[in-house]
Protein backbone atom coordinates (compact mmCIF):
# COMPACT_ATOMS: atom_id res chain seq x y z
CA UNK A 1 0.00 0.00 0.00
CA UNK A 2 1.74 3.02 -1.13
CA UNK A 3 -0.67 5.55 0.78
CA UNK A 4 -1.56 4.83 4.73
CA UNK A 5 -4.45 7.36 5.87
CA UNK A 6 -4.22 8.24 9.49
CA UNK A 7 -6.62 10.94 11.05
CA UNK A 8 -6.37 12.36 14.01
CA UNK A 9 -9.00 14.45 16.12
CA UNK A 10 -7.07 15.45 19.32
CA UNK A 11 -5.85 12.33 21.45
CA UNK A 12 -7.60 9.91 18.66
CA UNK A 13 -6.76 8.38 16.32
CA UNK A 14 -8.83 6.96 13.26
CA UNK A 15 -7.96 5.31 10.32
CA UNK A 16 -10.24 6.64 7.06
CA UNK A 17 -11.58 4.75 4.29
CA UNK A 18 -9.39 4.67 1.43
CA UNK A 19 -10.31 8.05 0.01
CA UNK A 20 -9.83 9.86 3.18
CA UNK A 21 -13.61 9.80 4.28
CA UNK A 22 -13.89 9.84 7.80
CA UNK A 23 -15.64 7.29 10.55
CA UNK A 24 -16.21 7.66 13.31
CA UNK A 25 -16.81 4.03 14.51
CA UNK A 26 -14.97 1.75 16.13
CA UNK A 27 -12.58 -0.14 13.65
CA UNK A 28 -13.13 -3.40 12.15
CA UNK A 29 -10.36 -5.54 10.55
CA UNK A 30 -12.73 -6.28 7.95
CA UNK A 31 -13.30 -2.70 6.44
CA UNK A 32 -9.82 -1.37 7.75
CA UNK A 33 -11.56 1.80 9.11
CA UNK A 34 -12.66 3.15 12.35
CA UNK A 35 -11.29 4.15 15.65
CA UNK A 36 -8.28 3.11 16.28
CA UNK A 37 -6.64 4.14 20.00
CA UNK A 38 -5.89 6.86 21.89
CA UNK A 39 -2.50 8.16 22.80
CA UNK A 40 -2.21 11.03 25.41
CA UNK A 41 0.06 11.84 27.75
CA UNK A 42 -2.32 10.65 30.66
CA UNK A 43 -2.09 7.24 29.11
CA UNK A 44 0.15 4.56 28.00
CA UNK A 45 2.32 4.23 24.52
CA UNK A 46 0.70 1.88 22.01
CA UNK A 47 1.54 -1.59 22.57
CA UNK A 48 1.65 -4.71 20.30
CA UNK A 49 -2.02 -5.52 20.68
CA UNK A 50 -3.88 -2.52 19.63
CA UNK A 51 -5.63 -1.43 16.71
CA UNK A 52 -2.80 1.39 15.76
CA UNK A 53 -0.41 -1.77 16.10
CA UNK A 54 -3.02 -4.24 14.05
CA UNK A 55 -4.04 -1.64 11.31
CA UNK A 56 -0.19 -0.34 10.21
CA UNK A 57 0.76 -3.62 9.83
CA UNK A 58 -1.78 -5.52 7.85
CA UNK A 59 -1.03 -1.89 5.96
CA UNK A 60 2.50 -1.98 5.76
CA UNK A 61 2.21 -5.97 5.31
CA UNK A 62 1.24 -5.08 0.88
CA UNK A 63 4.39 -2.98 1.08
CA UNK A 64 7.50 -4.51 -0.52
CA UNK A 65 11.04 -4.45 2.13
CA UNK A 66 13.37 -1.95 0.75
CA UNK A 67 15.05 1.12 1.00
CA UNK A 68 12.60 3.51 -0.92
CA UNK A 69 11.21 6.31 1.67
CA UNK A 70 9.01 5.36 3.98
CA UNK A 71 7.57 9.19 4.35
CA UNK A 72 5.35 10.57 7.06
CA UNK A 73 3.35 13.56 5.86
CA UNK A 74 1.91 16.78 8.29
CA UNK A 75 -0.04 19.55 6.92
CA UNK A 76 -0.43 22.82 8.88
CA UNK A 77 -3.53 25.22 10.22
CA UNK A 78 -6.98 25.06 8.90
CA UNK A 79 -7.73 21.82 8.07
CA UNK A 80 -10.40 19.01 9.62
CA UNK A 81 -9.67 15.21 9.70
CA UNK A 82 -13.10 14.90 9.91
CA UNK A 83 -14.32 17.90 6.63
CA UNK A 84 -16.50 15.97 4.18
CA UNK A 85 -14.01 15.36 0.88
CA UNK A 86 -16.19 16.90 -1.08
CA UNK A 87 -16.77 14.86 -4.32
CA UNK A 88 -18.30 17.62 -6.75
CA UNK A 89 -15.26 19.43 -6.11
CA UNK A 90 -12.54 17.82 -3.77
CA UNK A 91 -10.18 21.17 -3.65
CA UNK A 92 -12.74 22.78 -1.90
CA UNK A 93 -13.08 20.63 0.95
CA UNK A 94 -11.25 21.20 4.36
CA UNK A 95 -9.98 17.86 5.07
CA UNK A 96 -6.22 17.31 3.80
CA UNK A 97 -6.89 13.73 2.91
CA UNK A 98 -8.99 15.26 0.22
CA UNK A 99 -7.06 18.73 -0.67
CA UNK A 100 -2.91 17.43 -0.31
CA UNK A 101 -3.19 14.11 0.74
CA UNK A 102 -3.62 12.88 -3.03
CA UNK A 103 -1.96 11.69 -6.90
CA UNK A 104 -4.68 14.10 -8.98
CA UNK A 105 -2.16 17.02 -10.75
CA UNK A 106 -5.23 20.01 -10.54
CA UNK A 107 -2.76 22.08 -13.03
CA UNK A 108 -2.22 25.74 -12.20
CA UNK A 109 -5.40 25.86 -9.64
CA UNK A 110 -3.36 24.15 -7.30
CA UNK A 111 -1.21 27.66 -6.85
CA UNK A 112 -4.61 29.67 -5.61
CA UNK A 113 -6.79 26.15 -4.45
CA UNK A 114 -3.48 25.20 -2.46
CA UNK A 115 -4.35 21.35 -3.44
CA UNK A 116 -0.85 20.14 -4.96
CA UNK A 117 -0.91 16.23 -4.00
CA UNK A 118 2.47 15.75 -1.69
CA UNK A 119 2.66 11.94 -2.42
CA UNK A 120 2.24 12.91 -6.08
CA UNK A 121 5.36 14.84 -6.45
CA UNK A 122 7.30 13.81 -4.02
CA UNK A 123 7.49 10.88 -6.53
CA UNK A 124 5.04 8.17 -4.63
CA UNK A 125 3.74 5.58 -7.04
CA UNK A 126 -0.37 5.13 -6.55
CA UNK A 127 -0.71 1.97 -7.84
CA UNK A 128 3.01 0.13 -7.02
CA UNK A 129 1.62 -0.85 -3.61
CA UNK A 130 4.20 0.81 -1.97
CA UNK A 131 7.40 0.12 -4.22
CA UNK A 132 8.51 3.32 -4.42
CA UNK A 133 8.25 4.23 -0.73
CA UNK A 134 5.19 4.68 1.39
CA UNK A 135 3.75 7.69 2.31
CA UNK A 136 1.81 7.98 5.86
CA UNK A 137 -0.88 11.05 5.76
CA UNK A 138 -1.56 12.44 9.08
CA UNK A 139 -4.23 14.61 9.02
CA UNK A 140 -5.17 16.42 11.83
CA UNK A 141 -7.79 18.82 13.47
CA UNK A 142 -5.88 22.20 13.35
CA UNK A 143 -8.55 25.09 12.98
CA UNK A 144 -9.56 27.53 15.44
CA UNK A 145 -11.23 30.69 16.31
CA UNK A 146 -8.23 32.27 17.79
CA UNK A 147 -5.86 32.47 15.13
CA UNK A 148 -2.60 30.42 16.29
CA UNK A 149 -2.32 29.95 19.95
CA UNK A 150 -4.82 27.60 20.88
CA UNK A 151 -3.95 25.45 17.81
CA UNK A 152 0.01 25.45 18.48
CA UNK A 153 -1.24 24.11 21.99
CA UNK A 154 -3.20 21.63 21.11
CA UNK A 155 -0.39 20.71 18.24
CA UNK A 156 2.10 20.42 21.35
CA UNK A 157 -0.02 19.16 23.96
CA UNK A 158 -2.18 16.18 22.04
CA UNK A 159 -1.49 16.27 18.18
CA UNK A 160 2.50 15.27 18.67
CA UNK A 161 1.40 12.75 21.13
CA UNK A 162 -0.69 10.93 18.69
CA UNK A 163 2.20 11.19 16.04
CA UNK A 164 4.70 9.71 18.68
CA UNK A 165 2.43 6.78 18.89
CA UNK A 166 2.51 6.54 14.74
CA UNK A 167 6.12 6.49 14.86
CA UNK A 168 6.52 3.68 17.53
CA UNK A 169 4.37 1.61 15.30
CA UNK A 170 6.26 2.23 12.46
CA UNK A 171 9.75 1.51 14.10
CA UNK A 172 8.38 -1.31 15.55
CA UNK A 173 6.81 -2.77 12.05
CA UNK A 174 9.60 -1.60 9.90
CA UNK A 175 12.37 -1.68 12.37
CA UNK A 176 15.02 -1.58 9.70
CA UNK A 177 13.44 0.96 7.79
CA UNK A 178 14.51 4.78 8.30
CA UNK A 179 11.23 7.13 8.96
CA UNK A 180 11.07 10.94 7.57
CA UNK A 181 8.73 13.24 7.90
CA UNK A 182 7.53 16.11 5.97
CA UNK A 183 5.60 19.03 7.29
CA UNK A 184 4.41 22.56 6.11
CA UNK A 185 3.63 25.55 8.57
CA UNK A 186 1.78 24.54 11.64
CA UNK A 187 2.89 21.26 11.00
CA UNK A 188 6.51 21.49 11.38
CA UNK A 189 5.74 22.42 15.30
CA UNK A 190 4.07 19.09 15.49
CA UNK A 191 7.02 17.29 13.77
CA UNK A 192 9.49 19.26 15.89
CA UNK A 193 7.37 18.17 19.44
CA UNK A 194 7.15 14.82 18.12
CA UNK A 195 10.68 14.38 17.85
CA UNK A 196 11.23 15.94 20.85
CA UNK A 197 9.05 13.41 22.74
CA UNK A 198 10.31 10.68 20.62
CA UNK A 199 13.68 12.00 22.18
CA UNK A 200 12.76 11.90 26.02
CA UNK A 201 10.62 8.63 25.61
CA UNK A 202 11.85 6.25 22.81
CA UNK A 203 15.18 7.91 21.98
CA UNK A 204 15.47 4.51 20.10
CA UNK A 205 12.74 5.69 17.83
CA UNK A 206 14.20 8.92 17.33
CA UNK A 207 17.35 7.31 15.87
CA UNK A 208 15.58 5.93 13.37
CA UNK A 209 14.04 9.06 12.11
CA UNK A 210 16.35 10.22 9.08
CA UNK A 211 15.04 13.46 6.13
CA UNK A 212 13.17 15.95 8.21
CA UNK A 213 11.50 18.59 5.75
CA UNK A 214 10.67 21.85 6.97
CA UNK A 215 8.67 24.15 5.27
CA UNK A 216 6.86 27.74 5.84
CA UNK A 217 7.56 26.55 9.73
CA UNK A 218 5.35 28.51 12.42
CA UNK A 219 7.01 26.99 15.16
CA UNK A 220 8.95 29.96 17.32
CA UNK A 221 12.45 29.83 17.05
CA UNK A 222 12.69 30.12 21.09
CA UNK A 223 10.92 26.23 21.93
CA UNK A 224 12.39 24.71 18.01
CA UNK A 225 15.79 25.87 19.48
CA UNK A 226 14.75 24.07 22.78
CA UNK A 227 14.05 20.77 20.59
CA UNK A 228 17.32 20.95 19.37
CA UNK A 229 19.14 21.34 22.17
CA UNK A 230 16.78 18.09 23.46
CA UNK A 231 18.43 16.46 20.30
CA UNK A 232 21.82 16.96 20.57
CA UNK A 233 21.78 16.49 24.23
CA UNK A 234 20.36 12.76 23.71
CA UNK A 235 22.61 9.54 22.83
CA UNK A 236 20.00 6.78 22.27
CA UNK A 237 22.17 3.73 22.96
CA UNK A 238 21.39 1.79 19.30
CA UNK A 239 23.44 4.95 17.97
CA UNK A 240 26.03 5.88 20.63
CA UNK A 241 26.22 9.04 19.26
CA UNK A 242 23.46 12.58 19.59
CA UNK A 243 20.57 12.28 17.96
CA UNK A 244 21.77 15.41 15.45
CA UNK A 245 24.26 12.98 14.19
CA UNK A 246 21.24 10.32 12.61
CA UNK A 247 18.57 13.59 11.94
CA UNK A 248 19.26 15.45 8.70
CA UNK A 249 16.45 18.36 9.55
CA UNK A 250 16.55 20.56 6.00
CA UNK A 251 13.92 24.23 7.16
CA UNK A 252 12.74 26.39 4.22
CA UNK A 253 12.47 29.62 4.90
CA UNK A 254 10.58 32.92 2.41
CA UNK A 255 11.27 36.11 3.60
CA UNK A 256 8.03 36.80 1.31
CA UNK A 257 6.32 34.67 3.57
CA UNK A 258 3.95 36.98 5.36
CA UNK A 259 2.00 34.52 7.44
CA UNK A 260 5.36 33.29 9.28
CA UNK A 261 6.47 37.20 9.10
CA UNK A 262 4.44 40.06 10.02
CA UNK A 263 1.23 38.38 10.33
CA UNK A 264 2.13 36.51 12.85
CA UNK A 265 4.03 39.19 14.52
CA UNK A 266 0.41 41.42 14.62
CA UNK A 267 -2.11 38.29 15.01
CA UNK A 268 -0.44 36.49 17.66
CA UNK A 269 -0.01 37.51 21.47
CA UNK A 270 2.73 38.25 23.18
CA UNK A 271 6.09 40.55 22.25
CA UNK A 272 7.30 40.20 18.59
CA UNK A 273 10.58 39.07 19.47
CA UNK A 274 8.85 35.92 21.38
CA UNK A 275 7.24 35.58 18.17
CA UNK A 276 9.74 34.77 15.55
CA UNK A 277 9.49 31.51 13.33
CA UNK A 278 11.78 29.25 11.72
CA UNK A 279 9.61 29.96 8.23
CA UNK A 280 10.93 33.47 8.78
CA UNK A 281 14.48 33.65 11.50
CA UNK A 282 15.56 29.57 11.08
CA UNK A 283 17.35 29.17 14.44
CA UNK A 284 19.10 32.55 14.34
CA UNK A 285 22.55 30.47 14.31
CA UNK A 286 25.55 32.46 13.74
CA UNK A 287 27.22 28.80 12.95
CA UNK A 288 26.31 25.69 11.26
CA UNK A 289 24.13 23.48 13.66
CA UNK A 290 24.74 19.84 13.24
CA UNK A 291 21.92 18.56 11.69
CA UNK A 292 20.18 21.06 10.76
CA UNK A 293 20.21 23.22 7.66
CA UNK A 294 18.37 26.59 7.15
CA UNK A 295 17.62 27.49 3.82
CA UNK A 296 16.02 30.12 2.46
CA UNK A 297 13.99 29.92 -0.70
CA UNK A 298 14.40 33.99 -1.86
CA UNK A 299 18.52 34.44 -1.60
CA UNK A 300 19.91 34.36 -4.94
CA UNK A 301 23.00 32.76 -4.02
CA UNK A 302 21.08 29.47 -2.45
CA UNK A 303 18.68 29.70 -5.99
CA UNK A 304 21.74 30.16 -8.36
CA UNK A 305 23.28 26.96 -6.23
CA UNK A 306 20.31 24.85 -7.06
CA UNK A 307 20.37 25.76 -10.39
CA UNK A 308 24.21 25.19 -11.39
CA UNK A 309 23.38 21.84 -9.04
CA UNK A 310 20.20 20.12 -9.76
CA UNK A 311 18.69 22.65 -12.44
CA UNK A 312 16.08 23.33 -10.50
CA UNK A 313 14.49 26.79 -10.44
CA UNK A 314 13.61 26.96 -6.85
CA UNK A 315 11.24 29.92 -5.17
CA UNK A 316 9.68 31.50 -2.35
CA UNK A 317 7.94 34.32 -4.18
CA UNK A 318 4.68 33.28 -6.02
CA UNK A 319 4.56 35.69 -9.07
CA UNK A 320 1.33 38.06 -8.86
CA UNK A 321 0.28 37.72 -5.78
CA UNK A 322 -0.09 38.76 -2.08
CA UNK A 323 2.98 38.04 -0.02
CA UNK A 324 0.73 35.67 2.49
CA UNK A 325 0.19 33.78 -0.36
CA UNK A 326 3.44 32.44 -0.48
CA UNK A 327 3.25 30.47 2.50
CA UNK A 328 1.91 27.88 0.32
CA UNK A 329 4.12 28.45 -2.08
CA UNK A 330 6.54 26.60 -0.71
CA UNK A 331 4.96 23.10 -2.10
CA UNK A 332 2.62 24.44 -4.43
CA UNK A 333 5.66 25.59 -6.97
CA UNK A 334 6.80 22.20 -8.93
CA UNK A 335 10.66 22.83 -8.84
CA UNK A 336 10.49 23.52 -4.74
CA UNK A 337 8.75 19.74 -4.61
CA UNK A 338 11.24 18.03 -6.92
CA UNK A 339 14.21 19.03 -4.80
CA UNK A 340 12.34 17.97 -1.56
CA UNK A 341 11.94 15.03 -4.09
CA UNK A 342 15.71 14.67 -4.27
CA UNK A 343 16.29 14.96 -0.72
CA UNK A 344 14.55 11.85 -0.11
CA UNK A 345 15.86 10.09 -2.87
CA UNK A 346 18.75 10.84 -3.58
CA UNK A 347 20.18 10.43 -0.07
CA UNK A 348 23.71 10.28 -0.82
CA UNK A 349 23.95 13.30 -3.18
CA UNK A 350 21.90 15.60 -0.58
CA UNK A 351 23.10 15.11 2.90
CA UNK A 352 23.67 17.95 5.24
CA UNK A 353 27.28 16.91 4.93
CA UNK A 354 27.36 16.60 0.96
CA UNK A 355 25.59 19.76 0.52
CA UNK A 356 27.66 21.80 3.46
CA UNK A 357 31.07 20.23 1.47
CA UNK A 358 29.39 21.82 -1.81
CA UNK A 359 29.46 24.84 -0.48
CA UNK A 360 25.25 25.76 0.20
CA UNK A 361 24.71 28.79 0.71
CA UNK A 362 22.83 28.38 4.26
CA UNK A 363 20.62 30.91 6.50
CA UNK A 364 23.09 32.24 9.01
CA UNK A 365 23.44 35.02 11.84
CA UNK A 366 19.75 35.21 11.77
CA UNK A 367 19.62 36.99 8.75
Amino acid sequence: MTLIRLSCIGTNLYAPMANGRFVGQPYSPATRYGFLEQVSPQGPLPGFQGNLHLYLGEMLAEAPQGGAPLLVMVHGYDFRADAPLRSDDPQASDNAHSRIYHFTDHGDEEHDRHSTGWPLWLGFEETDQGGNGIAIAFAWNSFGDDLHLPVYELAEKEIAWSLLGVLLVLHARRPNRRIDLFGHSLGTHVILQTLRLAAEHAPDVAAHCDRVILMGGSAYVTPATQVYDVLTSTMPPSLGAPLTDALQIYNFMSVEDAVVGPLSEIFTRGPNDEKHMIGRYGLKSRQPRDGWLDLELEDDDLKTWVRDNFALDISGDQPGFLRSQDHWYYWTHRPNMALYRKILRDRDETSIAAWRGRGVPEHLDGG
